[in-house]
C-alpha cells in the first residue's frame, strides 16, 4: 500500500499545502493590489478636495495673534520661539498664553488676540519643577490675563512631562491632548516648552520627522495652533534651533521668533525678532525691559519704535536746526551733514546715502517714531505743497503727549 493510501490525509495535506501556497501568494498579491488602490485612493480624494477648494475664492488664513498690529501667529500653523538658554523664552510664551485666555481683546505687552472666538490654551512644560516653578508660571499667566493668580481658569490647561519616562512622552501627549480636545471649548493653542524634551532623541532624523508629522496631523484633525519653544545651539557660530528636530521645526514653521537679551544697557533689554514669517514680510523687532520686580517683562513701546531706525539718523534728527515747516530735502541734507560732522575720517564710509535717509524719515513718519529734542518727544508729520508744476514735500515736528519716564 502506498504511503498515500496509508495516510491519505498526509498526501492531501501535502497537496493542499502546495496549492494553498499558490493561493496564499495570489491572495496576498490581491490584497497588496487592493491596499495600493486604497493608498492611491487617499491621494485621489485629497486631489478632489483641493480641486473643490481651488475652484472657490481663497480666504487667507485667519490671524490668531498680532505683534505690534502686524500679523504674527496664524491659526493651524506652527510658530517657533527660539533663543539661547536664559533669554526669557518662557516669559514670552507666557505673555502669548495670557493674551489667549484674557476675557478682553486687548494688547498685552505688544501681543493681541485677533479673534473673540473661544480659545483654550494648553501649556505643556518639560523643564520647570512641579513644586513651585510651574505653579508660579501658571499664576503669572493668570495674573497677566487679568485673573486672580490663584483662580482656576477653565480656558487654561496645563501639564508637565518632567517626571515622565522619555520613551513614553509622545504617547502620553497624544492621549492627553485627545482628552483635552473633548473637554475644551473652541480651538486649541498648544504651547510646548521645551519641544525637544517631548521625544527621546532630538538628533534622530526618523524620530524627529515622525513627531513633526504627528504635530502637522494634530493641527489638521484637532484644529490646533502650535507654539513651540526650543533652545538654540550652544555654539555662537549658528543661530539654528537645537538638533535635527529644531532644524526641521524651523522649516515647517510659518513664523519663527528669535529671543535675545542685551545686558549692556542700564536695564536689560529683551528683543523679539521675527526671523521668518511665511505669509507676510517680517515685522520690526519689539523690545521688552524687566519690570521693577526684576522678573516680569514690560513692553518698551518707544524703544521698539526706534529700533528699526539707524541710531545716527535718530541722533541727527534730534540736534539739527528745525523751525516750523521745512522742505524734506533740506532736512535730509541737514541730517547727512550732522552725521558727517560726528563721524571721524576713518568712518566716512558709514555716511548714509540720501535715499537711505529719505526712506528712514518716511519710516519715522509712518510709524510715529519718537524723536527726543530738548526735553520733549516729537514725531514728524509731512505735507505736500504745489510749487509750479510739481509737489514739494515739507516736514514739521509735532509734540507727542506721552509719559517721558518710559522713554
Amino acid at each position: 500500500m502506498s504511503n498515500q493510501a496509508k495516510n491519505p490525509g498526509a498526501a492531501t495535506t501535502g497537496s493542499n499545502f502546495k496549492g494553498n501556497s499558490k493561493s496564499d501568494s495570489s491572495s496576498k498579491g490581491t490584497e497588496n493590489q487592493a491596499e495600493r488602490k486604497d493608498l492611491g485612493q487617499i491621494l485621489l480624494d485629497i486631489e478632489c478636495d483641493l480641486t473643490e477648494r481651488a475652484g472657490k475664492e481663497i480666504i487667507k488664513p485667519p490671524v490668531l495673534f498680532s505683534m505690534n498690529e502686524d500679523p504674527i501667529i496664524y491659526k493651524y500653523s506652527i510658530t517657533t520661539i527660539k533663543g539661547r538658554k536664559g533669554v526669557t523664552k518662557t516669559k514670552v510664551a507666557c505673555i502669548i498664553a495670557s493674551a489667549g485666555i484674557s476675557d478682553d481683546i486687548k494688547t498685552l505687552a505688544g501681543f493681541k488676540r485677533n479673534s473673540d472666538k473661544p480659545l483654550t490654551v494648553v501649556y505643556i512644560g518639560t523643564e520647570a519643577n512641579k513644586d513651585y516653578e510651574f505653579p508660579e508660571l501658571i499664576q503669572r499667566i493668570r495674573k497677566l490675563a487679568g485673573f486672580d493668580p490663584t483662580e482656576h481658569v477653565i480656558k487654561l490647561r496645563y501639564t508637565s512631562l518632567l517626571s515622565s519616562e522619555r520613551k513614553l512622552r509622545t504617547q502620553q501627549l497624544k492621549a492627553y491632548i485627545a482628552r483635552v480636545r473633548k473637554d475644551a471649548e473652541g480651538e486649541l493653542l498648544l504651547i510646548f516648552d521645551i519641544l525637544t524634551d517631548c521625544i527621546t532623541n532630538f538628533n534622530d532624523p526618523e524620530e524627529s520627522m515622525k513627531f513633526l508629522d504627528w504635530v502637522n496631523l494634530l493641527m489638521e484633525e484637532q484644529k490646533c495652533t502650535i507654539l513651540a519653544v526650543i533652545h538654540q545651539n550652544d555654539t555662537k557660530i549658528t543661530d539654528k534651533a537645537m538638533g535635527h528636530l529644531g532644524s526641521e521645526l524651523e522649516r515647517k514653521s510659518t513664523t519663527v521668533l528669535q529671543i535675545s537679551v542685551n545686558h549692556k544697557v542700564r536695564i536689560s533689554e529683551v528683543t523679539i525678532t521675527p526671523t521668518k514669517t511665511r505669509k507676510t514680510r517680517p515685522p520690526e523687532p519689539i523690545i521688552f525691559k524687566f519690570g521693577e520686580d526684576g522678573d516680569n517683562l514690560e513692553y518698551d513701546e518707544y524703544e521698539s519704535l526706534r529700533r528699526g531706525i539707524r541710531p545716527d539718523v535718530l541722533n541727527a534728527l534730534s540736534i539739527i536746526e528745525w523751525e516750523g515747516e521745512v522742505k524734506q530735502q533740506q532736512i535730509i541734507d541737514s541730517v547727512i551733514k550732522a552725521i558727517n560732522d560726528e563721524h571721524s575720517q576713518d568712518s566716512k564710509k558709514d555716511i548714509p546715502a540720501k535715499s537711505t535717509v529719505k526712506n528712514l524719515i518716511l519710516k519715522v513718519i509712518k510709524n510715529k517714531v519718537p524723536i527726543y529734542r530738548k526735553g520733549d518727544l516729537y514725531t514728524i508729520t509731512n505735507n505736500h505743497k504745489q510749487e509750479g508744476s510739481s509737489k514739494v514735500a515739507y516736514l514739521k515736528l509735532k509734540v507727542m503727549e506721552i509719559d517721558l519716564t518710559k522713554f
